[in-house]
């Protein structure tokens, strides 16, 4: 699983040699398999146009560096993104409730709503066996 930032691609060269290197980033890594990106919301435009890209063309091509190739990025996404205002709105539409522009989100083939209804007596419950199982090992 990707947390923050995708990495599409990562370059870098170093000093002594002053030869590039070059790292799939998680859609590279991930081809052939399940991606899964977490705060995809809070992810940099930069980050999100290179996704958007991969997931239309199904590979990422690169030319930084004096290196040009084209590496497949061939995966299923599976992202999470939080509403706007922290909390899931049952009044408002998808795009009211999540931070996203309509190309990306025409990507995805499913778009599904995990509500965390607020429920204090079971909340508190389960926050006390959380911090006591933590306390315990």
């Amino acid at each position: 699983m990707l947390r923050g930032n995708t990495g599409c691609e990562e370059c870098t060269r170093t000093q002594r040699h002053k030869s590039g290197t070059l790292e799939g980033g998680a859609l590279v890594l991930a081809d052939k398999r399940i991606c899964l990106i977490d705060k995809f919301d809070k992810m940099n435009d930069q980050d999100r146009v290179s996704i958007h890209d991969a997931m239309e063309q199904q590979s990422i091509s690169i030319s930084i560096a004096s290196i040009i190739t084209s590496l497949h990025a061939r995966c299923s996404d599976i992202v999470a993104v939080n509403p706007i205002e922290g909390r899931y709105d049952s009044s408002k539409t998808f795009s009211q409730k999540v931070k996203l522009i309509g190309p990306i989100v025409s990507r995805f083939d499913i778009l599904c709503a995990v509500k965390d209804v607020v429920e204090p007596i079971a909340d508190e419950m389960l926050a006390e066996f959380v911090i006591d199982t933590h306390f315990k090992s």
